[in-house]
């Protein structure tokens, strides 16, 4: 099958690539875990050496878990790098690296160093995302940093101060102090283009974007191939946006998610990547 120029290249895995659907609902399983939801949770995958809850992030083909004590553990793909030693406060497995904060706000990253992403400038951080070959930390005084391949100006944060970043494959996305949303980077599928009104909270996915708007209601925007779900409606309190699929907290305490897939291909479809698009 032949790539679309409209892609970046990368390496070819026999799984899913990208924030998959098994991102998501691994994501959702630890949250419903933790917050006690009213539906028993499926089976979780354990993570080595794993007990009790911390912060766990899920990239392409590998995972990270922040323990309670400060330290991470990574497993899969790329978990045989150098991940740093001492205490962490945020955790993000990407692509082929991942990045964490310390303690004392540095920002730390192992993994493949694809055109720098995992060269982190100095200075203190509060936060930080990975995407698949540029990375982008949000500063303690609310500016955003990004690092790494900056095609399509994807390492090229806007100006302002921000309370939230997010990271997809090629572009980010930052909630700015005054609650609006503001993207950058690859605008294929107008995964850039935020709408407006006032948000919560953001989160990009691979190719698609979500938002919590101030009503606590979901908007989503960026890839959505023919026939894809739509948010549902009603109140939430969390979202988190993947590569095939997006999911958000009710007030209950209850997860759903809902898909974004064409016609005819099933979530067990490991030929479908919506980077790969079938030929029409």
């Amino acid at each position: 099958m032949r790539r679309p120029r409209h892609f970046d290249k990368r390496p070819r895995r026999s799984g899913r690539s990208g924030l998959s659907v098994l991102g998501v609902v691994v994501v959702v399983v630890v949250a419903a875990a933790c917050l006690g939801g009213s539906e028993p949770a499926p089976p979780a995958v354990r993570a080595p050496g794993a007990s009790g809850f911390g912060e766990v992030s899920v990239g392409a083909s590998h995972s990270c878990w922040l323990r309670a004590d400060g330290t991470i553990v990574c497993w899969g793909d790329h978990s045989e790098a150098d991940t740093p030693a001492g205490s962490l406060i945020a955790v993000s497995a990407g692509w082929d690296h991942g990045c964490g904060v310390r303690a004392g706000g540095t920002i730390a990253c192992w993994g493949d160093d694809h055109d720098g992403a995992t060269d982190a400038p100095a200075g203190a951080f509060s936060t930080v995302g990975v995407g698949y070959d540029y990375s982008c930390g949000l500063r303690v005084g609310g500016t955003i940093a990004c690092w790494g391949n900056n095609k399509d100006g994807r390492a090229a944060a806007p100006d302002g101060t921000f309370t939230a970043v997010s990271v997809g494959f090629n572009y980010s996305c930052g909630l700015r102090s005054d609650g609006t949303v503001a993207c950058w980077g690859n605008n294929d599928y107008g995964q850039a283009d935020a709408p407006d009104g006032t948000f919560s909270a953001v989160s990009a996915g691979a190719f698609h974007a979500c938002g919590l708007r101030s009503d606590d209601t979901i908007a989503c925007w960026g890839l959505q191939p023919r026939d894809a779900a739509d948010p549902p409606e009603g109140s939430f309190t969390a979202v988190a946006a993947g590569e095939l699929a997006s999911c958000g907290l009710r007030p209950d305490r209850t997860v759903e998610c809902w898909l974004s897939l064409p016609r005819g291909v099933r979530p067990a479809d490991t030929d479908y990547r919506p980077s790969e698009p079938r030929p029409r």
